[in-house]
């Protein structure tokens, strides 16, 4: 597999789904913790954020790439997949991504970049102290046609 040109954030818009990059910059992970793949046993993900000079963009690491990143650690990530999810697009760890920690030439984070990616994390939280009831609806996408669905809604 040919190894592909350098990419930042600002550019993964205009890049098709299903291609891959690679980029450089800084993991995120915030007190997100391993999760199972509810429809593929022994499949599992880590869910966080990928921070470069230009900007943040959601990334998936999946099953035993795991292991290859820590939170808070810079890192160039080859060979790693675009993909999208309700519009929004996000990186994606395959079995072909290749983790290289960086400890010298470190890209230039301003530490606004940093809490915006950071506040991403807060954004799935609900805080209001005057909810009455709420209604959840829990939604699985297949990673192979991208079909989603309904599994339950829960009300309080």
């Amino acid at each position: 597999m040919a190894k592909p040109s350098l990419s930042k954030t600002k550019e993964l818009e205009a890049i098709k789904v299903y291609e891959y990059v690679t980029v450089r910059g800084l993991l995120l992970f915030g007190s997100n913790e391993l999760e199972k793949i509810p429809t593929k046993e022994a499949r599992t993900k880590l869910e966080g954020y990928f921070v470069d000079e230009f900007g943040s963009i959601p990334i998936t690491i999946r099953n035993e790439q795991i292991e290859a990143v820590e939170n808070e650690q810079y890192y160039q990530i080859e060979n790693i997949h675009v993909r999208q999810y309700l519009g929004q697009k996000y990186l994606s760890s395959t079995s072909d991504t290749a983790f290289m920690k960086i400890r010298d030439n470190k890209p230039q984070l301003s530490e606004e970049m940093i809490k915006e990616a950071t506040r991403q994390f807060l954004m799935k939280e609900v805080l209001c102290d005057s909810i009455q009831s709420v209604d959840t609806f829990v939604y699985y996408s297949c990673f192979s046609c991208s079909k989603r669905g309904i599994v339950k809604a829960l009300g309080c």
